[in-house]
């Protein structure tokens, strides 16, 4: 007897039996609480339902020690159901907002999060979006002690003007508060107000690290700085290769142009810029490029385990998003990881072993661009 329905691993922990040895099932439900909701079921192996023997005890076990045990007292609904002749429990842990959640396990308080393979304990990255959630903001728009005077956008608001041809209106895009800048506005503002937004750009001249150094350059700058520095690096370091046909010459491009914008921007808008010291990488091989940013998907997932064309919107940094946005940089109804994919698909010589990559861990995130000419030269 099997039920389909319990088949998405990212919100559904199962168990075949309660166990009293084993607290991975509370560690689920504390790491439900923290994320998005989620079900955990008793009595089921795989997608089959072989029921419970001791269903009276196992209810009250499974409900006093996840009211015990998880701190602060969680929103769930435990039930117990029949599906033919079996009797199996089925807990519903729903997500709340403004609260970080965490598991006594062994008297060692953690917090917990949860993919679809594993359960782990939040790192110092996912604690700091977990305590910025909580707070019902996002680093983007916390306030720094620095007064709009003491800061210029000229590149923004000239790029700005020439798009709409109006002056930006720097308060409504959130890049000040009160007369101070936002973390957004010091990113976006003239010259260099946050150490750790910076770029190391390396070309090699092979397809691995243990190959010479061909170029490298770190930028350090404001937002859009970067980027035009990071597509002049990529443009310089690649190759266009003609191809005659029918009286024609095709240009095909190493990389498409909007794949690299939008790997970019995905990097400059989605990164952790919590740590100092951290930065992009964009690592240029003969066969590829690996753009790598800090910090790993906003709501702990791995990317690697989502369907790129049915992922929701997590954004980390609305206001720089929605900067690019109105820059005509970006858009809005959709994700930069799609725009990547379908300009890959809409060029002449792709084919599916060039699709791009996608990989994330819990505090990494690395965008794999392959180089279309490259079996071609």
């Amino acid at each position: 007897m099997s039920i389909r329905k319990y088949n998405n691993p990212a919100i559904i922990h199962k168990e075949k039996n309660v166990s009293r040895k084993s607290s991975n099932w509370l560690k689920a439900a504390c790491a439900f609480a923290n994320m998005n909701g989620g079900t955990l079921i008793f009595g089921i192996k795989n997608s089959l339902i072989v029921g419970l023997k001791n269903i009276d005890s196992d209810y009250n076990y499974i409900n006093e020690q996840i009211t015990k045990l998880i701190e602060p007292k969680i929103s769930f609904n435990i039930e117990i159901k029949t599906y033919e002749d079996k009797q199996y429990i089925e807990v519903n842990v729903f997500k709340t907002n403004n609260q970080i959640y965490t598991c006594n396990i062994d008297q060692v308080k953690n917090v917990y999060l949860k993919t679809k393979r594993q359960i782990f304990i939040a790192n110092s990255f996912q604690l700091q979006d977990l305590v910025l959630k909580q707070q019902n903001t996002t680093y983007d728009a916390l306030q720094l002690n620095i007064k709009k005077e003491n800061a210029s956008f000229t590149k923004l608001r000239s790029i700005y003007y020439q798009l709409k041809k109006k002056n930006i209106n720097i308060q409504t895009l959130k890049l000040i508060d009160k007369d101070y800048l936002t973390n957004a506005g010091a990113l976006f503002s003239d010259g260099c107000l946050v150490y750790q937004s910076k770029i190391l750009a390396t070309k090699w001249s092979g397809v691995d690290k243990t190959s010479k150094v061909v170029n490298h350059i770190e930028f350090q700058g404001d937002l859009l700085y970067l980027f035009k520095s990071a597509k002049k690096f990529i443009k310089k370091n690649s190759n266009l290769v003609w191809l005659t046909r029918d009286y024609d010459r095709i240009g095909l491009p190493d990389y498409p142009s909007q794949a690299i914008n939008e790997s970019i921007i995905n990097a400059l808008i989605h990164r952790d810029y919590k740590t100092i010291g951290s930065e992009i990488h964009i690592d240029m091989y003969d066969n590829r490029i690996e753009i790598y940013s800090p910090g790993g998907m906003y709501d702990a997932s791995l990317i690697q385990e989502q369907n790129v064309f049915k992922l929701e919107k997590q954004i980390r940094n609305p206001i720089l998003a929605n900067v690019f946005f109105h820059l005509g940089l970006t858009k809005n109804n959709t994700t930069g990881l799609k725009t990547i994919i379908n300009d890959y698909k809409n060029q002449f010589h792709y084919n599916k072993k060039l699709k791009p990559k996608f990989f994330s861990t819990n505090s990494s995130f690395v965008v794999t661009l392959y180089n279309l000419n490259y079996n071609r030269q």
